[in-house]
């Protein structure tokens, strides 16, 4: 009678066993795949700050890009294409080439030359899934592959002293359109 009941004891061990050995894998392969998915999503929240950063430094480049090349006029700080914006037309009328408010813009670096183009189009906003918003794709670094995220700038107030200005960057993640967007103060140190 002993005989028996240890060799039920044994199987009852055995499946107890291998039902905590299965519980401790699951949980431990959700814990594995839970990390994986905030890495990948802290990943894409710092290229996206980035990104965002990025778009404030082009504007600043292009209002000190502005200054060297065009140090007598003060009023063409915020002249869109830097490049056109030559010494040998003395006659530039900067209001025609600066940016405007409530414009969306787009940031091109051609020939190593940053400008801001207006999109012609309405803001930026991957929540409404518009064609539209695909010119505010981003390409990946050094290749014409697109990348996941979207960017567009708005100046919000332009005055002779300053200007303000939102960056936002966008991006699908899975079902989730995930934003980073922040507000920036440039102030035209020329006047």
């Amino acid at each position: 009678m002993k005989m028996k009941n240890i060799k039920g004891m044994v199987l009852t061990e055995a499946l107890v066993a291998v039902a905590t050995l299965a519980t401790a894998t699951i949980i431990l392969g959700s814990m594995i795949t839970s990390g994986i998915d905030s890495t990948k999503t802290s990943r894409d929240y710092l290229l996206a700050q980035n990104l965002l950063t990025e778009g404030l430094e082009v504007v600043k480049n292009i209002r000190d890009s502005n200054r060297l090349i065009r140090p007598d006029k003060p009023d063409c700080w915020l002249y869109a294409k830097p490049a056109s914006l030559s010494i040998a037309s003395p006659d530039v009328n900067c209001a025609q080439g600066s940016v405007g408010t409530a414009k969306n813009y787009l940031i091109l670096n051609e020939a190593n030359r940053w400008k801001l183009v207006d999109s012609g189009v309405e803001g930026l906003n991957l929540q409404n899934n518009q064609e539209s918003n695909e010119k505010y794709h981003l390409k990946k670094y050094d290749s014409d592959d697109p990348s996941k995220f979207y960017r567009s700038i708005v100046f919000l107030e332009i005055t002779v002293s300053s200007a303000t200005f939102e960056v936002k960057v966008q991006w699908e993640d899975g079902a989730k359109v995930r934003t980073v967007n922040d507000s920036f103060i440039l102030s035209n140190y020329l006047q």
